[in-house]
């Protein structure tokens, strides 16, 4: 019953400490408060509890009767002066002082001689209080929450409505306290019971099966969200630890040697969730893409980048050899010879690779490479961040060019540089930002949206921060 929203939790908030994860999270004391508020939605909603049937003996007069309480359910469950909150090191509380169950069976009266009554009946228990302690834990890269304590107090008198006038006032009376007292008594351990029925099998078998196995960010990669460490909890910010490990979804098990950096402190940002990137995270990424080949422009991209088509007379200007093929249409492709790697810092991203650029020539219906040129290159930019979109846009390139194979001999390196110079900054940087400012759009996770985003660059990582909203859909 208690915290459909854990898993939230265990979704938005796996992040924290020991062996310096890939990626940290942190919640503030509002995404606790926004929790709380998820809690008191689901359960108002969804929640219901199935009581054991009550049965108890009286006498009436010189005979003993038997009253019974059977089918017994909640219909609706209100939450009243809710909270929740941290405590250290890894407990979560959640409490509410006016808890009301609407309860809903059937009441029999009998004894071994007549049959005297029997009908439907509500009641409702207000004013109830409770106060649930869990545990966050990683077991074995899962986040789990158990209940450590339960303690549910019934208070006052409970209004019963369906009992048929007609029944004599002693029988009316012995039933009356019968609910007051045996069905008073049942509700602490049933409500119990239900909070730990529905953490182990709804909560953490959610966490097991959608979280800890990965979270899809294209069709062809994942990212690890396991647990990395244990959670760090206070009153008012919870933290836990990601794995934070991207790889190609065909193949889950690959193995990066990329070294895993301390992660910085959060900033003072005022956003309810945030989440610190580090440079593990983003190489595994990007090694991901050049696995799945993302990271090459094909020629119709180069083509669409330089706004004209290019053919060997117009190139033999600047590489005379090109003359040896009379005038023929050119494709050029660009590929990335090994998987880029990633520096953050406070002043931007830096990507660096090498590059591959071929020349191709058609030739009486034969491509061939006339020119294959690498530049060991990097790449510097930004990221910035407006509603729920991750902006990024290129701010330079530098690179070194070396001749890998030509068919049209010798080539002036420096010169060939300054014409692609002119390309690099006048087509190809203009072309890709024009694309890659529009921006990701981080989709809802589970219903909840992450929005408002800000973005902080830091040295060895980047803080994504930002609100979050909707309702939790399983």
């Amino acid at each position: 019953m208690l915290l459909k929203a854990l898993a939230v939790f265990s979704l938005l908030l796996s992040l924290g400490s020991c062996d310096h994860p890939g990626v940290r999270v942190k919640g503030d004391s509002a995404l606790y408060n926004f929790v709380k508020d998820l809690i008191v939605s689901y359960v108002e909603s969804n929640a219901r509890l199935n009581f054991s049937d009550v049965q108890h003996d009286y006498n009436v007069g010189s005979d003993t009767y038997t009253y019974a309480l059977t089918n017994i359910t909640v219909s609706s469950i209100g939450i009243g002066a809710a909270g929740l909150h941290g405590i250290s090191p890894n407990f979560v509380s959640f409490y509410s002082k006016t808890l009301t169950l609407n309860l809903q069976g059937t009441y029999t009266v009998s004894s071994a001689n007549s049959f005297v009554s029997t009908a439907s009946l509500s009641v409702t228990f207000g004013s109830i209080n409770i106060a649930e302690l869990v545990r966050l834990n990683n077991v074995n890269g899962v986040f789990v929450a158990s209940t450590q304590l339960c303690n549910v107090q019934p208070t006052g008198q409970p209004i019963i409505n369906g009992i048929t006038p007609t029944l004599s006032a002693s029988h009316t009376s012995n039933l009356k306290t019968m609910i007051a007292s045996d069905l008073k008594q049942a509700i602490p351990s049933t409500v119990c019971n239900g909070v730990d029925a529905f953490l182990n099998g709804n909560i953490n078998s959610f966490v097991a099966t959608r979280i800890a196995a990965g979270l899809p960010l294209s069709t062809t990669i994942s990212v690890d969200i396991s647990a990395y460490g244990p959670p760090s909890v206070t009153y008012g910010s919870l933290q836990i630890g990601l794995n934070g490990k991207c790889y190609p979804v065909n193949d889950p098990g690959v193995n990066y040697t990329f070294q895993r950096t301390p992660l910085p402190n959060f900033t003072n940002s005022n956003g309810m969730l945030k989440m610190m990137v580090g440079e593990y995270a983003t190489n595994t990424l990007l090694h991901s893409m050049y696995d799945n080949g993302l990271l090459a422009l094909s020629p119709r991209q180069i083509l669409i980048t330089l706004g004209t088509s290019v053919n060997t007379a117009i190139l033999s200007i600047f590489i005379p050899g090109f003359l040896n093929y009379g005038t023929k249409p050119m494709l050029f492709m660009l590929s990335v010879l090994n998987p880029p790697n990633v520096t953050i810092a406070e002043s931007d991203v830096a990507i660096a690779g090498i590059l591959e650029l071929t020349m191709l020539v058609n030739n009486t219906g034969t491509l061939e490479a006339a020119l294959v040129i690498d530049a060991d290159s990097i790449l510097h930019g930004t990221a910035s961040a407006s509603g729920t979109t991750v902006h990024a846009q290129i701010t330079s390139v530098e690179y070194t060019l070396s001749i890998q194979r030509s068919t049209v001999g010798s080539v002036n390196l420096p010169g060939f540089k300054a014409l692609l110079n002119i390309v690099v900054q006048n087509q190809l940087i203009p072309t890709l930002n024009s694309v890659i400012f529009t921006g990701f759009e981080i989709p809802p996770i589970y219903g909840l949206r992450y929005t408002n985003l800000e973005i902080s660059m830091l040295q060895g990582a980047m803080e994504i921060s930002g609100n979050v909203e909707g309702a939790f859909e399983n």
